[in-house]
């Protein structure tokens, strides 16, 4: 129990810390990014994001904080989580395709069909690292969770303000949340973040379902 009592601590901790980086790092994005670009072009890919942010509501269709929750998930499960997320990611995808014509339409604009196309592929990719992410969690290493979430931040923060510099217009923006998602998804699944043994693991969080309920959460999504 002490050791449940220590882990969740830290990872509060970390937690804390990482959403105050979090902040500063996308406070600067916005700064210096919004003295690069046009409204227009900020506006061009807002027509988009209006689209994906509510398909981006479906994402793990709820599934997360329903494994995250439960007492025990075998590998059967595991595998299931992961494969039901690539589904949804593939029809999520498949509806952002099917919106780019119909946002051409609707603006007359003809330059929000390869933003939409674009923008598609951030689905699939974040949803090959939703399974990586429940376990972290699940094991309460939230620690490891903040710190990726922080440097995917980070990288797509750089890489935004590079092309912005280098005059890459709107496609900066674009860029950068396909970056996160692609960041964010490979070092969740990095070696040294695959999950613990079960014996290292605190027994409460491994069998106690009470105790996972109340200590585990879903990190807030970048």
């Amino acid at each position: 129990m002490e050791i449940l009592k220590q882990r969740a601590i830290r990872g509060g901790f970390a937690k804390l810390i990482g959403q105050a980086a979090t902040f500063g790092l996308r406070l600067l994005y916005m700064i210096v990014v919004a003295r690069l670009l046009t409204p227009t072009e900020f506006g061009l890919v807002a027509m988009v994001t209006a689209v994906t942010g509510v398909f981006d509501l479906f994402r793990d269709g709820g599934l997360s904080a329903a494994a995250i929750q439960q007492a025990k998930i075998t590998e059967e499960q595991k595998s299931a989580l992961f494969w039901v997320n690539m589904a949804i990611g593939g029809v999520l995808t498949l509806l952002c395709l099917l919106t780019a014509p119909v946002l051409v339409y609707f603006y007359h604009e003809p330059r929000l069909f390869w933003v939409a196309i674009a923008l598609s592929g951030g689905f699939i990719v974040s949803a090959a690292g939703v399974q990586h992410s429940v376990i972290l969690q699940r094991e309460l290493r939230y620690e490891a969770v903040t710190v990726i979430d922080t440097l995917s931040v980070l990288i797509s923060t750089v890489i935004a303000i590079v092309m912005a510099v280098e005059g890459f217009g709107y496609w900066s923006l674009v860029v950068s949340a396909i970056v996160f998602a692609a960041a964010n998804t490979s070092m969740m699944s990095t070696p040294s973040t695959k999950p613990l043994s079960a014996g290292s693991m605190p027994p409460s969080v491994c069998a106690t379902p009470s105790t996972t309920t109340s200590c585990c959460g879903r990190s807030p999504t970048i």
